[in-house]
């Protein structure tokens, strides 16, 4: 990179942007975001608090909230990236 002989290559080559790093980096916590609501199965009931309560636990019941706004800006991003 200091060397001046390849002072021509490295000025042709395109300096870009690590969308694909930004983009595991993104996968990554969707990835985890969605697993909490289903780690939330392999809890033990905590006294009391999730019976009752249907299918779910409180745990996942809460989780919904995120995991519906989560949706909800990954289709709004897809929709404005097809509008360019």
């Amino acid at each position: 990179a200091t060397n001046p002989a390849f002072s021509d290559v490295l000025a042709s080559i395109p300096v870009r942007y690590p969308a694909q790093l930004i983009e595991a980096i993104a996968y990554f916590f969707i990835f985890v975001f969605g697993a909490r609501f289903f780690i939330e199965c392999l809890k033990i009931p905590q006294g009391g608090t999730d019976l009752g309560l249907g299918l779910l636990n409180t745990g996942q019941k809460l989780s919904i909230p995120l995991v519906l706004l989560g949706l909800y800006l990954i289709f709004r991003k897809i929709k404005a990236l097809k509008k360019v």
